[in-house]
């Protein structure tokens, strides 16, 4: 995985407008006392429907669960037809079932034959080989479990909710036997991914694939999922179902996507670990789907000696209804010498600026704040978490600071909000840091006339995405010691950025005892005229 080296400036300048006129200022480092308060929060199941991106494998959750604990990513998906009423004729003969998913990836070269080179991306695997990875079992099954757009037990008014902990109620309703049944084992029980370009070839007058040469290329893909499905089981299950018109027949279920996901309820992939390796990928499913491809009669009920055939295609996409179903244990010390981020199914932490009369002392000295940053040091952790992101946990949203920030690299979107900031670094001694500002904040803090109300609880949680910030469900709620203010507040939203991330850190907390050094770092620097 890349780490992201930026700088740390701590003469960085936002005072803009906030200076003004001819007098002489002097910029200092705030010395007075300045408290920091952190607690970690284990967070249970997490809402897994609604991500933008998922997880699917096994990987390491030592960190967090102990020695040679991992977590399982499981997956089920609800299935869209492309084509309604789909039009079956006589004489079908189902060439191939494949099931496609691309990866992240990144093009490297392409060489002279037109062949692309490819790296992938946002795979985490326990082998220490650049771009090699470590087998796992995978089988994908029909789904039995109906999953709902509305929440039946709230008479369909509110949107259903999927939780983390749900694999049960999947694993428990499984049809039949396993699609992915292909003799090779590189397809299931010893699956792993593929960086090799897809490249569709042509075929022939008689529906044949032409000879695999750079003129019978009809198109090039980047890397992908591609699962070969059992294909009897796709003929009798959608083929020959859509074209049953007996009474009552299932042709029925092919005329929206309504009747379709009551017939045929998607898929379920389930995974397991092959001794201690692991291997998990972020995949975007939505841009999944299966495709059978088949012949049949071109003229149906064609009863002549030598029918035309025909080659056809039936696409099924991966939509609607998508569940990200984790597995793992999460069990961490209490105290404050450690903060612990762990995205999924996993942990958070909450910060706690100020104490006693230290605001009143600050609004007392009159300054201009030209800087307020929070600086937290890693121990150890899984994945290196290229962001943390620092919230307003009192509301539920964005501090102001994230909402200032215009600052975005459209050749990386990940660091997007770089002044705001939660990146990780290195300072000069190459100890990884992250730097969060929270400059605004603060000033909005001390410029309240009820700044203890204004003083909210922050949230912190390791996020897959900085730009997205909305929030998904937890299973089960909690409360926490008020605030000074008297505030109370049960906590049942997390930040989406964190349930989609598969990676954790161990970051050095509050606790007095620590190394100076180490410890968490809040610091102001401020202008106060001459």
């Amino acid at each position: 995985m890349a780490l992201f080296i930026v700088s740390c400036d701590k003469d960085y300048n936002s005072i803009g407008s906030d200076i003004v006129g001819n007098e002489n200022f002097l910029f200092e480092k705030y010395t007075g006392p300045l408290s920091i308060k952190s607690s970690n929060q284990i967070t249970g199941p997490v809402q897994t429907n609604g991500l933008y991106i998922h997880q699917l494998g096994v990987i390491d959750n030592s960190l967090f669960g102990g020695p040679n604990e991992v977590t399982k990513n499981h997956f089920a998906t609800q299935l869209a037809l492309s084509d309604f009423e789909p039009e079956i004729h006589s004489g079908v003969q189902v060439d191939s079932v494949v099931l496609t998913v691309p990866y992240f990836s990144t093009k490297l070269s392409t060489d002279s034959n037109g062949w692309g080179k490819y790296d992938l991306d946002s795979i985490y695997t326990s082998n220490t080989v650049d771009q090699e990875f470590d087998a796992i079992k995978l089988k994908v099954y029909r789904n039995g479990y109906t999953l709902n757009s509305y929440d039946p037990n709230e008479d369909f008014a509110t949107a259903k909710k999927y939780y983390s902990d749900d694999n049960s109620k999947f694993s428990s309703n499984i049809v039949d036997n396993v699609l992915n049944n292909d003799p090779d084992v590189k397809q299931n029980d010893q699956f792993v991914p593929d960086k090799k370009e897809y490249v569709r070839f042509k075929v022939d007058g008689d529906l044949n694939m032409m000879p695999k040469t750079n003129e019978n290329v009809q198109s090039r893909s980047n890397p992908r999922m591609r699962l070969k499905l059992d294909k009897n089981y796709f003929k009798t299950a959608i083929l020959d179902a859509a074209r049953d018109e007996t009474n009552l027949g299932t042709k029925q279920f092919f005329t929206n996507n309504s009747n379709f996901r009551s017939y045929f309820k998607g898929l379920y992939f389930q995974v397991e670990q092959i001794g201690a390796n692991y291997t998990s990928m972020m995949l975007d499913f939505a841009k999944g789907n299966v495709t059978i491809y088949y012949k049949q009669h071109k003229t149906d009920n064609d009863t002549s000696a030598n029918p035309e055939l025909e080659m056809k295609e039936l696409v099924l996409n991966m939509s609607g209804q998508m569940v990200n179903l984790f597995e793992n244990n999460v069990s961490i010390p209490s105290g404050d010498s450690r903060i612990y981020l762990k995205g999924g199914q996993g942990s958070m932490a909450f910060i706690e600026l100020f104490s006693g009369t230290e605001l009143q002392q600050l609004r007392d000295k009159k300054v201009l704040i030209n800087d307020a940053s929070l600086y937290f040091t890693v121990d150890s952790s899984l994945g290196n978490p290229n962001r943390i992101y620092l919230f307003d946990a009192n509301n539920d949203k964005v501090l102001y600071d994230y909402s200032i920030d215009p600052t975005s690299v459209s050749t990386n979107p990940k660091i997007n909000k770089f002044i705001f900031g939660g990146i990780l670094y290195k300072d000069d001694q190459g100890v990884k840091k992250y730097r969060i500002r929270i400059t605004d904040h603060i000033r909005r803090v001390l410029a309240s006339s009820d700044y203890d109300k204004e003083n909210v609880r922050l949230g912190l949680v390791v996020t897959e995405s900085i730009n997205n910030v909305s929030n998904l469900a937890l299973k089960n709620k909690f409360t926490l010691p008020a605030l000074p203010s008297g505030f109370v507040k049960e906590f049942d939203k997390i930040p989406s950025g964190s349930v989609v991330s598969p990676n954790g850190v161990v970051l050095f907390g509050t606790d007095s005892s620590l190394d100076p050094d180490k410890k968490v770092k809040f610091e102001i620097y401020y202008t106060k005229p001459n």
